[in-house]
C-alpha cells in the first residue's frame, strides 16, 4: 500500500533522528495514558436512530524530549505510539504512530509573557478496516500565556490533510480553538475549549430500509464509497461541514506525576441542505509520566 509505505517511511526515520537526540538529552521524559471513552454516534449519523453508541479503550505511550536553543527559544520533539480498541464496532480498532515537532518562542521572562508555538505532527493510522487507514499531516500555530496566578489561556488554529488509498478518507479541514485552564486547588484543575472546524467530515450510514434522509445525504454528498466498518451493506460519504466543539474537564493530581482526567465534548455539525448530526463523547483517563 502505498500511503503506508510513504507513511512507514516518515515514522522510520523519524525514529531514527528521534532516538538519538532523546538518548542524548537529559531533558526527555516518557508519558502514558489510558482512556475508557463513550461515543453516542460512532458512524456521525444525521438520524439519531441510525446513531451507533459504543465504548472504547485507547492506551497510549509517548517520549518527549525537550532542548533550549537560547534563552527565549525551546524544541520539543515527541514520538507517540497508540492503539485503540472497541467493545462491539470492531472494524474501528486501530494503531496509530505519531512524530511530532514543536517550536516554542517566549520573548519576555514576565511571568504572564505569551508563549508562541509553531508545531507540526505526523501520523500514521492502521484500521482494522483498510479504507480507514491515513497518513495524517497536520501544522499548527498557537500563543499561550498565565492570565493570573490560577488562570491560564491559548489560542490557536491548525490545519490538516489526511491521505489514504480510498477517496472518501481523502480530507483537509481547518480548526480554530480557544482554550482556558483554571487552577482551583494544588490538585485539581478545570478546563473549558471551544473548538470551530471546517472541511471534510466522514459519515457512514445504512442502506436497509433507505429513508428520505438518506436520499437528500446521497445527493448532497461529495464522494461515497462502501464501508463495512459497521455492516456488509453501508456506505461512507465526505460531506463538507462546519463543527462546534465544546469540552468541559477536570483533571485531578492523584499522586506524583499521576492523575485522573474527565471529560465531556459535545459536537456539533451542520453541512449544506439541512443536515447535521450531533454527538456526544465522555471520557475517563488515567496519566502517568517517568
Amino acid at each position: 500500500m502505498k500511503t503506508k509505505a510513504i507513511g512507514l517511511f516518515l515514522i522510520a526515520s523519524g525514529l531514527m533522528i528521534y532516538s538519538n537526540i532523546v538518548l542524548a538529552n537529559d531533558g526527555s521524559s516518557v508519558h502514558f495514558d489510558l482512556t475508557f471513552a463513550s461515543d453516542d454516534n460512532l458512524n456521525l449519523s444525521p438520524d439519531k436512530n441510525l446513531a451507533v453508541d459504543d465504548t472504547s479503550t485507547t492506551a497510549n505511550i509517548s517520549i518527549g524530549s525537550s532542548e533550549k536553543l537560547n534563552d527565549t527559544s525551546m524544541l520539543n520533539l515527541n514520538l507517540n505510539a497508540s492503539l485503540s480498541r472497541f467493545q462491539d464496532t470492531k472494524g474501528l480498532d486501530n494503531n496509530a504512530f505519531k512524530l511530532s515537532a514543536a517550536y516554542l518562542y517566549k520573548p519576555g521572562g514576565k511571568f504572564n509573557s505569551p508563549i508562541y508555538t509553531f508545531s507540526t505532527d505526523i501520523v500514521l493510522s492502521d484500521s482494522k478496516t483498510d479504507i480507514r487507514d491515513q497518513s495524517i499531516l497536520t501544522a499548527g500555530a498557537a500563543i499561550s500565556g498565565r492570565i493570573t496566578t490560577t488562570l491560564s489561556a491559548r489560542t490557536g488554529v491548525t490545519t490538516t490533510s489526511a491521505e489514504s488509498d480510498s477517496r472518501v478518507f481523502d480530507t483537509k479541514s481547518s480548526r480554530f480553538f480557544i482554550n482556558a485552564d483554571l487552577s482551583l486547588s494544588p490538585s485539581i484543575t478545570s478546563y473549558l475549549t471551544y473548538s470551530f472546524i471546517s472541511g471534510d467530515s466522514v459519515s457512514t450510514l445504512s442502506l436497509n430500509n433507505p429513508t428520505a434522509e438518506t436520499l437528500k445525504v446521497v445527493n448532497q454528498a461529495s464522494v461515497i464509497e462502501q464501508d463495512p466498518t459497521f455492516d456488509q451493506n453501508q456506505i461512507a460519504y465526505q460531506l463538507d461541514t462546519k463543527t462546534s466543539v465544546i469540552s468541559l474537564g477536570f483533571n485531578y493530581l492523584i499522586a506524583h506525576k499521576q492523575a485522573i482526567d474527565i471529560s465531556a465534548s459535545m459536537i456539533s455539525s451542520e453541512a449544506d441542505n439541512n443536515i447535521d448530526y450531533d454527538r456526544l463523547i465522555i471520557s475517563l483517563s488515567y496519566l502517568a509520566s517517568f
